[in-house]
Formats: structure tokens, sequence, C-alpha cells
């Protein structure tokens, strides 16, 4: 895969799991320092991993405070404020400071156990039929506290929202440039990054519906996954074919059966929504896996899980050190590689020897969804390719009509007929059309094209109304643009109403 050109193989950082031990400390200094040079001295290993183009960080960003913790907002403000200087080093050292190459979710030691705590009530066991099944419902309040037998019930639930409070604080000021935000709502928890070329989109799940200091199930809410998939239909990153998932909680358990992904609910969910690789972390040891589509075992999903950078040795499994990963995503050869690197004695990285890889390093496993996908728009392009020749013919010669009867037949989501079906109503000045095919506009070309249709049509509320839906996504829309786009509105008015329209 290394001998690929750089163009068509993606490179992931893995990271996860970066809470810090007392026990076992690591500052960030020696972090960085070692992580970097074995960085630089994979590009000359058997096999060779080029650079990477962007670093995913699976949850679990600090240690967290235990829930007698009397001052808990100072003992979390330091530990993000050391897991931030760790990622913006590393970014400084790997993107020139670019921090929109820097993907990350909460993992369960993300949750503030005082602020669960507090939102609950104790009630009264004794007497109470089926306990097991109040503590089992998807949604229920009950929670029960292993260490007295005592059982609680969330009462204040906007409080109990706010678990992921300190999380939030650190994830909206370190994307404070970039416009990512992380919403204490269950059914809005998922970012959606993309990278800068826009070949990859990688959208962070949080895993922890429903956890807290009694409840350790990992749960990615369904409502929550349903609904970035609507939000992805209406834009431009529907057309990115390499959808990537990732969130913290592991496939398999490690604690009382309980503490791993609702997966049978989700990853069904994932794959239908067109993504093709899962990451994660949360069970200190790296590995690949399949999980296959229940409708068709053919279509599997490869699931990566990172072991932790700087966990207590006492919290990774047995036989395995301190790691993380490298991942290779081949587009040509749909296939993803992993590297796995571990950590010896907190004095160099180096090539892991897994058993589970056959006493390799790496493993590699074939991406039969990416496959799909790329086989689909293939299958599409060739049967709509001599149209598309003879309308770009026509256009050519500015025969518009002529074109647009072409197009007309032609599917509307495919970016090359949307692209030339606008050009062309446009040419012809055919502002209804135009306005109902770009419903929403998904990028700055769009909502300049619209905005100018609307203005045609002296329909200026509407225009303002459309900039000012979209000026939300500060990704997408410089502000400067936006600035010059409202400016734009405003003269065009001026100039209707000077004319008496």
């Amino acid at each position: 895969m290394s001998e690929k050109s750089v163009g068509s193989v993606l490179t992931i950082l893995h990271l996860s799991d970066l809470h810090r031990s007392q026990n076992a400390p690591v500052s960030n200094d020696m972090l960085l320092s070692c992580l970097l040079l074995d960085l630089e001295k994979q590009q000359h290993e058997n096999p060779a991993i080029q650079k990477c183009d962007v670093v995913v960080v699976t949850g679990d960003l600090i240690s967290g405070a235990p829930i007698t913790d009397t001052n808990v907002s100072e003992t979390l403000a330091k530990q993000y404020q050391e897991a931030k200087g760790f990622l913006i080093q590393l970014s400084n050292e790997l993107f020139d400071r670019d921090l929109s190459r820097v993907f990350v979710v909460p993992g369960n030691h993300d949750v503030c156990w005082q602020l669960c705590r507090q939102s609950m009530e104790c009630v009264e066991a004794n007497g109470r039929k089926n306990l097991s099944e109040l503590l089992r419902g998807a949604n229920s309040p009950y929670r029960l506290s292993l260490e007295d037998l005592q059982l609680y019930r969330i009462k204040d639930f906007d409080l109990y929202k706010s678990r992921l409070k300190y999380f939030k604080e650190f994830f909206d000021d370190f994307y404070k440039m970039q416009g990512y935000k992380f919403s204490l709502e269950n059914n809005e928890q998922a970012v959606n990054f993309v990278t800068s070329d826009r070949r990859a989109m990688l959208t962070g799940f949080s895993s922890l519906y429903g956890n807290d200091c009694y409840d350790h199930r990992g749960r990615i809410f369904t409502d929550n996954v349903a609904r970035n998939g609507l939000r992805i239909r209406e834009s431009a990153l529907n057309n990115i074919p390499l959808k990537i998932a990732f969130w913290h909680h592991g496939l398999e358990s490690s604690e009382y059966n309980i503490d791993h992904l609702n997966r049978k609910e989700v990853l069904p969910l994932l794959i239908d929504r067109g993504y093709v690789l899962g990451l994660h972390g949360h069970q200190h040891k790296s590995n690949i896996v399949s999980y296959a589509y229940h409708l068709n075992p053919e279509r599997f999903m490869p699931i990566i899980s990172a072991g932790s950078l700087c966990a207590d040795p006492q919290a990774i499994p047995s036989g395995y050190r301190r790691q993380y990963n490298l991942i290779e995503i081949d587009e040509t050869d749909y296939k993803v590689k992993i590297h796995v690197r571990e950590w010896f004695s907190n004095t160099s990285f180096t090539s892991a020897k897994l058993q589970e890889f056959g006493g390799k390093s790496w493993y590699e496993m074939d991406l039969p969804l990416l496959r799909e996908i790329a086989q689909r728009r293939k299958k599409v392009l060739s049967e709509i390719s001599p149209s598309l020749e003879k309308a770009e013919l026509y256009m050519r010669e500015k025969k518009y009509n002529e074109a647009l009867g072409l197009l007309a037949e032609l599917p509307d989501d495919i970016p090359i007929v949307n692209r030339l079906l606008t050009e062309c109503l446009y040419e012809l000045g055919r502002w209804d059309d135009l306005i109902g095919l770009i419903r929403k506009p998904r990028n700055p070309n769009e909502l300049s094209i619209v905005v100018d249709a609307l203005c045609k049509k002296g329909k200026f509320d509407s225009a303002d109304q459309t900039i000012s839906e979209c000026k939300r996504d500060t990704l997408t829309y410089d502000k400067g643009f936006i600035d010059a786009l409202e400016k734009r509105v405003k003269a065009e008015r001026r100039i209707a109403i000077r004319r008496g329209r």
C-alpha cells in the first residue's frame, strides 16, 4: 500500500484514551518527543508508512475526577488544559498549527460524575418488583449504585444533560476558529469533520447516551445517527464517498457485560448511511474486526480499535502496552491497513508484534462498502456519459436550451449534472427553476447563485433568510463572504425601490 501515489491513500494517526495516571505519569514533553520520533522513523521501516493526513482521537481525553472531589471544576480544567496543550503541540508539529486536521470525540472519562450525582435523588428500593427491568430500560431514569446497592432516580434532566459540559467547554474552545461546536442534546451529538481536500468525511459520534457515574453502558443514540444522516443528505457532504465513523466504546465488554457499544442497533444504521469504516477506543488494546451487515454478510464494515496512549499500565490488558495506530486507507484498491505501535518502558515506540495479526505489527482488510459505492457511481456515470458529453458540447456552442433538454433527463444529485444544470438555468435567466434546483445551498457558489436569483425575482426577504440560515455554518461560509453577500442584497433592494419594483 505504501507504494501507492500519495493522493490515493489517506493516512490517519489514531489515538485514544489519553487519560493520564497518577501512578505512572507521563508529561506532554516526553509523550510528544517519543511520538514524533516514532512518526519520523516509520517512513524508513518495512513496510514504510507515509506521513499522516489527520489525527483522530476516540475519546477519554482526561482521567476525570472521583465523585468525592470537592474542587471538580479546577481538577477537570487542569486535566483538559494538559490534553489541549498536547493536541495543539502535536498539530503544530504535524500540520503547521492547523487544528482542523485534528478530530475529537468524548469518552466515558469525560463525563462529570459529580454533575451526574447531583442530578439524582435516592429512592427506596425495598418492595419494588422487577427492579432489573427498571434499570435495563433504554430511557430508564433509575440507577443502582453497586457500592452500597442504593437506588437512584434522575430528577433534574437539564442538570443531567450538562454532565459533559466540561468536555463541551474544551471542545468549543479548541475549535473556536474552525466553528465546530459540541451539543449537550442527545440527538445532536455528532460532528462531521471534513478533510481540507473534501476527499473524506469523518463523523464523531458520542457513545455516552445514558452513561453516568452508575450506568457504564456505551450507547450511541439512534436518533442522533438518523438526524445527522438527514442533515448530510441535504448537504454537499452526501457526495463524499469516503465516510468514516468514530466513537469511544468498544464492541466487546470489559466490565459486567454492559460497557460495550449498542452495536446491533447502531452499526447497521451507519452502514445504511454510507459509512465504510469505524474507529473506537476504550478497550485499551489495538485490533481490527469486521462487522457483517445483517441483511447481507458480504457487506461488512471493518472496525478498528486503538490501545491507550498513556493510561495506567494496570488498566491495560495483560500482554499489551501503551499503543497507538497508523491507519492507511487505499481509495484505489479499497483496502484499509492498520499499523500498531507500542511504547516500551516510556522511552521509545516501535512496531508491535501482535498475536491477532499472526505476529506482525500490521493487518490489512478489504473495504467492500467503499468499493460498492465507487462501482455504483462509476456505473451511473458510464450510463449518462454520452448525454453529458453532448450537453457540454451544446453549452460550449451556447445552445443552452438544447443542453437543458438533455440534462433535465439526468439525476440532479450527481455533482457534475447539478453544476451543468445550474449553469444552463442561470444563462437562460430561468430564476424560478434555479431557485427550485438549489433548494438548500451546499457551498458558497450555490449560495451566491441562489441569492442572485432571488434578487432578480425581487424576493429580497427570502434572500436575507437564505443567507441567515447559511451563515450559521461557519465551516462552509466565510464571514467576509457572508458580509459581502448581505451588502449585495441591500444594494439590490435599494435599486429595486428606486425603480419602483
